[in-house]
């Protein structure tokens, strides 16, 4: 994963399909055998999403790689993914919080 990512609390491949978004968390045991399987599915791995706490805030990234650098539609793309699942991961963390 890139450097930014290896720093986060929290970290993930984004892999996209036609319909759908996958991710392969940092950290779990089984991260490199569910991105092969990602991609073996169909997946494209798009960037990298990373996430840490900050205080009470979450503060997140999500980087394309470098050949999707240049794409403004796959930016567009990962900026909503990392939108929405930063939604939910907020509403999660707030949950177990309370």
């Amino acid at each position: 994963m890139a450097e930014k990512s290896r720093q986060s609390e929290f970290a993930a491949l984004v892999v996209g399909f036609e319909e759908q978004t996958q991710f392969a968390w940092r950290g779990r045991a089984d991260a490199a055998l569910r991105l092969d399987s990602l991609l073996g599915a169909g997946g494209k791995d798009m960037g990298v999403l990373g996430a840490d706490v900050a205080g009470n805030a979450i503060v997140y990234s999500v980087q394309p790689f470098p050949e999707y650098a240049g794409d403004e539609t796959i930016r567009r793309y990962l900026a909503v993914v990392g939108d929405q699942i930063m939604e939910a991961f907020k509403q999660r963390w707030q949950t177990s919080r309370n």
